[in-house]
């Protein structure tokens, strides 16, 4: 019988990425969901303006990039190194839905 720390380990393990792609789509989407936030707390903090805001864009564009690099690097090491880290997947699902959600706005002008 294992103990409670062994079994701990264990679901951390799996949680985990093992492929140096999957480590690089873990750490963009950690970037990403970073600079997200920190464009909410200057979207929360400007609320009282109505100006632009160029930090505004400094933070979300990077993001958004960020967020599909993260996917291609998820793509690549789920499709060509078979990963399976549930983390990598989560990855590639902001990505694509980030990628989706820019081109939509791309393609209407807005």
């Amino acid at each position: 019988m294992e103990s409670g720390r062994a079994r701990r380990r264990r679901v951390i393990h799996r949680l985990l990425p093992v492929t140096r792609l999957g480590w690089y789509s873990v750490e963009l989407f950690a970037g990403s969901t970073a600079l997200f936030a920190a464009s909410n707390g200057l979207v929360a903090a400007g609320q009282e303006g109505s100006g632009f805001n160029p930090w505004l864009a400094l933070t979300v564009f990077p993001a958004a990039l960020s967020a599909v690099l993260a996917g291609v690097a998820a793509a690549f090491s789920i499709f060509r190194r078979r990963e399976r880290s549930p983390l990598v997947f989560l990855a590639l699902l902001v990505g694509v839905f980030v990628a989706w959600f820019a081109l939509g706005g791309v393609i209407s002008g807005d």
